[in-house]
């Protein structure tokens, strides 16, 4: 009896797994079959009659596994065609599409003869940018985020021709756009072309003939000796100015443009002239360069009166650079002989004249323990913070140092030296000091 009641468990055991196998995503009943054939392709087993219908997956809570088989399913891909085309509808050719999904996963196309250019893609937001396209060419919604949708998944860019052509709306460059050299353009009879230019620094536009003229900012330009200069004003790193070239010959006639920098400019800075006052007008905002080569080693020193004016002094040889300074106080820098040097002056924006004429004065300083200031008359110094400066008188004389600051005299909290043919003076101060010495000479 025990063995009868085990055998029938075994068989109602067996019988449950064979239900639950044959009940799952293959179909019907359990096939008597080991191999269905269906050669009529009715989804019905031509020996055993078994439903052969494939399990339709059901996905309800969308977590990608089958709810009913519990199969791990993957996301739907839509199929996306992405066109790009000119103003004139045809395709541009040989674009590269950059797609970039949520996960910044990247997806790489390239549009074909057509312009076109498709992909299998998950639904979700994508951001598009489109490069490699024929040179000044442009789209005008690139860098932008289309979505991908069973409902839309076709996407059309148009790419705008923006080819220089001499119009005001599509103007030449005065500079070619890679190399920066100057433009040569061959103009058709009574031909005006457009150009453009960028420049931070005043310069003018030279045009070496004398068969056409300029007009700038409403002013014509015409040839003198043959030659049109035109002075091109500064402007910022992000304007542009335009300027209209006109050919007044009846034939072809092939003009070309270069640029020269103005004086007083990074390319053409001034020369100076040792204690000689330079002046020149300048507008607010506006800078003007100097150049000067030191004679000796020691200090170049720039005095520049002006209110209003930020003073600019580098050693270009050393590297070396002073802090500017405002209206009225000397800048200094040290310098060897040979050295070059560069000073630029700024009308600072807070000017109450649009215009003023700035005055410079540049001196060289020495004042080293080797290379020593001579002093033949009393006289007054400006002592940079911590500067030491070193002089000598020739002869043995009295000294009486008169300061605005904290000045020690050789070291030494003092103000008279007698009989001394040589001295240094030092500001211990953090700020800049005026020093004066009053000098009595032995009497002969």
């Amino acid at each position: 009896m025990k063995n009868r009641g085990l055998l029938s468990l075994i068989l109602i055991a067996v019988m449950l797994l064979t239900l639950v196998v044959f009940s799952a995503c293959g179909g019907g009943e359990a096939p008597p079959c080991t191999t269905h054939v269906d050669q009529d392709e009715n989804l019905i087993c031509d020996n055993c009659q078994a439903d052969l219908t494939p399990h339709q997956h059901v996905d309800v809570n969308k977590d990608l596994v089958c709810d009913t088989c519990r199969e791990k399913l993957e996301e739907e891909k839509i199929n996306v065609t992405i066109t790009v085309k000119g103003e004139d509808e045809a395709g541009v050719s040989g674009a590269t599409i950059t797609l970039l999904d949520s996960n910044d996963k990247s997806t790489a196309l390239t549009t074909n003869d057509q312009g076109v250019a498709t992909a299998q893609l998950v639904a979700g937001n994508y951001y598009v940018s489109i490069e490699n396209l024929p040179q000044y060419w442009y789209v005008d919604n690139n860098y932008s985020t289309i979505k991908v949708s069973s409902t839309q998944s076709t996407f059309d860019f148009v790419a705008i021709d923006n080819t220089p052509n001499g119009t005001e709306e599509k103007p030449f460059p005065a500079e070619d756009a890679e190399t920066g050299e100057p433009a040569s353009i061959t103009f058709p009879a009574n031909q005006r072309y457009t150009f453009i230019t960028k420049s931070v620094v005043k310069r003018y536009l030279v045009i070496n003939n004398p068969d056409a003229f300029v007009t700038y900012n409403g002013t014509e330009y015409h040839p003198e000796g043959g030659v049109i200069r035109v002075p091109i004003k500064a402007t910022n790193s992000n304007a542009v100015t335009q300027i209209h070239i006109t050919n007044t010959l009846d034939s072809e006639n092939t003009i070309s443009l270069s640029f020269e920098a103005m004086e007083g400019t990074p390319d053409n800075p001034i020369s100076v002239t040792y204690r000689y006052e330079h002046k020149v007008t300048i507008s607010k905002g506006e800078q003007v360069y100097y150049k000067a080569i030191a004679t000796q080693t020691g200090y170049i020193i720039v005095h520049c009166p002006t209110e209003f004016n930020n003073v600019s002094v580098s050693n270009l040889t050393s590297y070396e650079i002073a802090e500017g300074t405002r209206g009225g106080k000397a800048t200094y820098v040290y310098a060897v002989a040979g050295d070059e040097i560069s000073i630029c002056v700024e009308l600072l924006p807070e000017a109450e004249d649009e215009q003023i004429q700035v005055s410079l004065t540049v001196d060289e300083r020495q004042g080293t323990d080797f290379n020593q200031i001579v002093l033949y008359e009393s006289e007054a110094f400006i002592l940079k913070a911590g500067e030491t400066l070193y002089f000598a008188t020739g002869t043995p004389v009295s000294i009486e140092l008169v300061t605005l600051g904290s000045v020690l005299l050789n070291g030494a909290d003092q103000t008279v030296l007698e009989g001394v043919d040589s001295f240094y003076v030092t500001n211990q101060g953090d700020a800049d000091a005026e020093v004066a010495f009053v000098i009595e000479f032995p009497e002969e």
